[in-house]
């Protein structure tokens, strides 16, 4: 196996683990979209926990040059953070209310500067 085909099989599993599996377990109603996020996130850390297998194993069984077995792992290890952060999103350790509220301000600064026009909702 080539280090190409390698990072090719790890760019398919991120884009299948963080677009794809978002996509299929949602349901669009015009603008409201429902989504089972316990079923999302069980989904997406069995995903990412077979994708550290995966690697493992390629490094243990299949790879045979250095450079390749190096890449492996480093994917390993970029999945591991993945897994991690997911897990603090699970369990309630790690929100996203910082960011939230770092645009919210962001957005009245661009409007006060006048940068961003003014929308009104009817």
């Amino acid at each position: 196996m080539s280090r190409t085909a390698l990072h090719s099989m790890n760019g398919f599993l991120v884009m299948v683990l963080l677009i794809g599996l978002p996509t299929i377990t949602g349901l669009d109603m015009g603008p409201i979209r429902i989504t089972a996020m316990n079923i999302l996130q069980r989904l997406t850390l069995g995903g990412l926990a077979l994708a550290i297998l995966i690697n493992l194993a390629l490094v243990r069984f299949i790879a045979r040059t250095k450079p390749l077995r190096c890449a492996g792992l480093r994917w390993a290890m970029i999945f591991s953070g993945l897994t991690l952060v997911e897990l603090m999103v699970y369990t309630g350790k790690l929100d996203f209310e910082w960011l939230r509220t770092g645009l919210l301000w962001l957005q009245d600064q661009a409007r006060s500067l006048g940068l961003v026009p003014i929308i009104h909702h009817t």
